[in-house]
């Protein structure tokens, strides 16, 4: 069966939460930014993505470095939603590109998948979700913005959970069937198109009242 068509609908999916940065552009939470970023940056990686699968079959260099970039977003972003020191974020960082750079130029080229960092950036993201979730039930619900911080987080946690588990395939090959890992992706692609329409609803539903607190 060709699923061609539904991973290109899943790709494009991302128009969902970039609509909704637009409706919410004025109103969107600073805190909020290093997300509108990476979902613009991700329509922008998806139709690069197309272009390159149309005319060279091959879309391996833009989505590595596509990779890195959502990588670094994402810590930009839990250090706006989380209280942890910029120090731990700077050594994620640090930590991220030199693995980046081992599995794009050391150990493969950049024409090639690099899946351990996929693997390893997928699992920081998870963990960082993880936390996020905790905190924010621990401490409870009732202070502004946290019901969106949590369903984001639920939302990334889901995402990159099954992300990290499909990549270990990619790192340590078993010699399945071709089709097994079509499915792999396929039910991967059906996730990503609940987690866009997730995202756009959270970013619909970002309360409307100022921030009080403000990272500088």
């Amino acid at each position: 069966m060709n699923y061609f068509w539904i991973f290109i609908l899943s790709a494009f999916s991302i128009v969902l939460p970039v609509g909704a940065t637009v409706v919410r552009f004025r109103r969107l939470p600073t805190r909020y930014i290093p997300l509108a970023v990476l979902f613009w940056m991700g329509l922008l990686n998806e139709g690069i993505s197309y272009t390159m699968i149309l005319l060279h079959r091959n879309n391996m260099a833009n989505s590595n470095i596509y990779t890195l970039i959502e990588f670094l977003l994402f810590l930009w972003l839990f250090y706006r939603l989380t209280n942890w020191k910029p120090t731990y974020f700077l050594l994620f960082g640090f930590l991220g590109l030199a693995t980046w750079i081992a599995d794009n130029f050391i150990m493969h080229t950049i024409w090639h998948d690099d899946a351990l960092f996929r693997m390893i950036g997928s699992f920081c993201i998870v963990y960082l979700s993880m936390d996020k979730i905790n905190q924010v039930l621990f401490n409870g619900l009732k202070e502004i913005y946290k019901q969106t911080d949590l369903l984001l987080c639920i939302s990334f946690f889901v995402y990159y959970t099954y992300k990290t588990f499909i990549s270990t395939f990619n790192v340590f090959p078993m010699g399945l069937p071709n089709e097994f890992y079509t499915r792999l992706w396929l039910i991967l692609s059906l996730i990503n198109i609940a987690t866009n329409f997730i995202y756009m609803i959270a970013i619909l539903w970002i309360p409307k009242q100022q921030e009080y607190i403000l990272r500088s």
